[in-house]
């Protein structure tokens, strides 16, 4: 059933962001990286202005940053930094995740 299967979906990125939380434990600016992946992300706390409160998730490659956006709340930032974010259409995971 659809309905089933969505709340199974949801209930695994939940999961996925509460392992991933307890790893960062009281951090507050964490870098996520994949092996063998040129892709990381770093959450902080935004640098931008009108901004305040919020975190921002940078995106790296090879070349250097190549996006960012913000979110209200660590935990969301986070969500979105390995794909378990409530609102992604992709689900990608964190079982292969680095925290540094």
């Amino acid at each position: 059933m659809p309905s089933q299967r969505y709340d199974a979906m949801m209930a695994a990125r939940h999961e996925r962001l509460q392992r991933m939380l307890r790893l960062i434990g009281s951090a507050r600016a964490t870098q996520f990286s994949k092996p063998n992946c040129h892709v990381f992300y770093v959450v902080h706390p935004s640098t931008y202005q009108g901004c305040n409160g919020q975190w921002q998730v940078t995106r790296f490659d090879e070349r250097g940053p190549t996006g960012h956006h913000n979110e209200n709340t660590f935990d969301l930032a986070v969500a979105s930094a390995i794909g378990a974010h409530p609102n992604s259409y992709w689900n990608e995971g964190d079982e292969d995740y680095s925290v540094s």
